[in-house]
């Protein structure tokens, strides 16, 4: 989407990870193709980043996030593989406990992982490759 599409406004900025501010403009309502050739239709805020970022708390509305190494998928929680999945997740749990797994909790439009520190921390030394 370029600047000539749409007659953008600033509403404010955004603040990204290393504390910097990005404009935010307005959303704006996008149909374009996935990767599949599929239709899609979503709305987004407009701002100036390289790829378009979406949030988790936006997606988790209406699509599970299955993620793994090499990436994952957004499904629509009212698709049949969704309701199967969580099913079949639940029953897993029962079978085999979920000690092992690290729940995420939905504070506003962040998840978080809680913990609390129980030992020593230790100073990493960079690398120098990450072959």
């Amino acid at each position: 989407m370029s600047e000539d599409d749409v007659k953008l406004h600033r509403v404010g900025d955004f603040r990204v990870a290393n504390g910097e501010k990005i404009p935010r403009y307005q959303k704006v309502k996008v149909d374009c193709k996935d990767e599949k050739d599929k239709r899609r239709s979503f709305t987004a805020t407009v701002t100036h980043v390289h790829k378009p970022l979406g949030s988790a708390a936006v997606f988790s509305r209406t699509h599970n996030a299955y993620i793994f190494d090499e990436g994952g998928y957004l499904i629509p929680k009212v698709s049949i593989v969704a309701k199967k999945m969580r099913e079949y997740y639940n029953k897993l749990v029962q079978q085999h406990g979920s000690s092992t797994h690290l729940p995420l909790h939905r504070e506003g439009n962040l998840y978080n992982i809680w913990l609390k520190q129980d030992g020593s921390s230790h100073e990493l030394v960079a690398l120098e490759s990450f072959d």
